[in-house]
This record gives structure tokens, C-alpha cells and sequence, in this order.
């Protein structure tokens, strides 16, 4: 049996060994793959003319920890869809907290306060709702509420902005009074002056009396000691008959202070507290002077007292 000869060599380019015959006349590195040329009779391979660097042998490449890495990564992710809080964590529900929110206002403006509520749909009973201010509230103030954070959802929006409305307020204007109150003060501020002139009347001084309203006017307190918000006075003009049959003319009116409208649209008035606002009938015009009524002489004079009212002034005019 021959033997065939083997010769030691290393890799010109990595420097790896290697053995190959010496019949061979080219080689090839197992471990970078650069051939070698082989020549008879030569112990070593002739270098190429340029020398290379030599680059240490490459390791074999170990794929078990990666694949070991890939297969617990895979059951951390599958442990996660199948568990629904985990599910909802990486795919949170996309949901409007507000579109089942009840925002409410109460109260008098100035002092108003803010009411949450949610419906409970989509499971969001439990949401927390955080406003920007819950009380103090005037109508016209902004209220920004935010909604908290939930596992397994994401708000769309985060927070919304509410106006202020709907809170109870001094009447700010005459044409504000509903029509129903209108007609409904209208018939109390008869029934004081007739009552008032009647009294006159069964004092011993004969008189009779046609009554007809003049004019409203609204007066906002100017000053903070001002005992009232707002005095509306409701103005009418009486023409007085005698025994004799001369005859006089009075402007009076009733006075309404405190007038609030409520969120409604409805007003409240006190009509308890409404008083008669004029000069005395009695001392001027030989009237009884236990009379408790009152007029002016001319519409002038009724309204130049109104427009100089201390600590109120007067903001709006309507005729009857």
C-alpha cells in the first residue's frame, strides 16, 4: 500500500493550518476559502508578490442562543395576546372618554358650582375626570376637564373645554324678563297700587283712580354698598279724580329688587319684597296723611330720580 505524502502549510491570508498533498498543485483555506498554488518539491506555497494582511480565523457562527432568545421572546409576546390585560396594553382601545360625560352647572353666577357624571358606556364608569375649577364659576368661564389615564385605552381627545352657562344671574337687560313674568309683574304692580290708593280712600278721602302702565326701568347696583343687585321698577301713570271732580296726574311705581333669571329661562322675582318708590300724596296734596302712597308730579322728575338712584345706575329703558 503507497502512502501519500502530506505537507503542513498556513494560509497566506488568515494564517489558518492546513495539510495537503504534495501531488496537489492548488489548495484551498477550509477556513477562508483563499486558494493556495502548490509547487513539487516545495515545502511552503509561493507568496503571491503583494502580501495581505492575515485576518484571524473566522469563528463558526453559533445560532442555538439566538434561536433560544427568539423562542422566549415569542412566548413573552404570546403570553401577552393571550392574557386580555396584556392584549389591551399593546393594542389599548381607542375610545372618546367625554362623548358619555354629563357636564352640569348650578348655582348663582359668581358662586357657581361644575357636576360630573359619566354614563358608564364602553365600561368607562370608572374614568376620573379632573376640571380646571369645580367652584366660583360665573357664566362665560371655560372649564377644561381631563380625563385619566386607563390600561387598555387610549383617549381621543385627552381633555375637552366646556363654557360656563346656564347659571342663575341678575337679569341683565329688560328684554331678558320671559313674557309669562312680564305679564305676571305686571298684574302684582296693579294690584299694590290699587290696594295703596283704596287705603287712601277709606281713610276718608274720596277719590277715584284709573291706573295705566308707563314704562319699566333696570338698575344695576354701581357700587359695592349697594344693598341690591339690581332694582327693576316697574312705572305707571294714575290719574286721580276728586270729590269735586278736579283732577291730578301721578307717575308711581313699584320697585322689584334682586330680579334674577335662572338657566331656564325663567325668572325669579321677589314679589314679597316689591314697595311702592314715589313722593307723598299725602303732605303735598291735602291727602290723609296716614296714606302710604306716594307719586311723582311729572314723568321727568320720576326718571331723573331713577338716573341719579345712589349707588345704582340705570342701564336700560323700556316703554309699556
Amino acid at each position: 500500500m503507497s502512502r501519500i505524502k502530506l505537507i503542513s502549510l498556513s494560509c497566506p491570508d488568515c494564517g489558518g493550518e492546513m495539510e495537503v498533498s504534495a501531488s496537489e498543485k492548488t489548495a484551498k483555506c477550509p477556513y477562508c476559502g483563499h486558494g493556495v498554488l502548490i509547487e513539487r518539491g516545495e515545502e511552503h506555497p509561493r507568496k503571491p508578490p503583494a502580501e495581505k494582511p492575515r485576518r484571524a480565523a473566522k469563528k463558526p457562527f453559533r445560532k442555538g442562543p439566538l434561536i433560544a432568545a427568539a423562542v422566549i421572546a415569542g412566548l413573552f409576546i404570546l403570553s401577552f395576546l393571550v392574557n386580555p390585560e396584556g392584549r389591551a396594553l399593546l393594542f389599548p382601545k381607542t375610545l372618546d372618554p367625554f362623548a358619555g360625560l354629563q357636564v352640569s352647572f348650578s348655582g348663582v353666577s359668581g358662586e357657581g358650582t361644575l357636576t360630573l357624571r359619566h354614563d358608564g358606556r364602553d365600561g368607562l364608569g370608572d374614568v376620573r375626570f379632573t376640571p380646571s375649577k369645580e367652584r366660583g364659576l360665573s357664566n362665560g368661564d371655560t372649564v377644561v376637564v381631563t380625563a385619566e389615564r386607563m390600561p387598555g385605552f387610549k383617549w381621543v381627545p385627552a381633555e375637552k373645554t366646556y363654557t360656563v352657562s346656564g347659571l342663575t344671574a341678575l337679569l341683565p337687560s329688560l328684554d331678558a324678563l320671559p313674557t309669562a313674568e312680564s305679564e305676571k309683574l305686571r298684574g302684582n304692580s296693579a294690584i299694590l297700587l290699587d290696594r295703596a290708593w283704596q287705603e287712601l280712600s277709606d281713610a276718608g278721602t274720596k277719590v277715584t283712580w284709573e291706573t295705566e302702565p308707563y314704562a319699566r326701568f333696570l338698575l344695576q347696583a354701581d357700587t359695592a354698598d349697594a344693598r341690591h343687585g339690581n332694582l327693576l321698577m316697574d312705572a305707571y301713570v294714575t290719574v286721580v279724580t276728586k270729590e269735586d271732580g278736579s283732577r291730578q296726574t301721578f307717575w308711581q311705581a313699584v320697585c322689584y329688587p334682586d330680579v334674577m333669571l335662572r338657566g331656564d329661562g325663567t325668572a325669579a322675582v321677589d314679589y314679597a319684597g316689591a314697595s311702592l318708590e314715589n313722593w307723598s300724596l299725602g303732605y303735598l296734596h291735602g291727602y290723609a296723611p296716614s296714606s302710604a302712597l306716594y307719586g311723582w308730579e311729572t314723568a321727568g322728575e320720576m326718571e331723573a330720580e331713577f338716573s341719579g338712584y345712589r349707588s345704582y345706575r340705570l342701564t336700560d329703558r323700556t316703554t309699556a
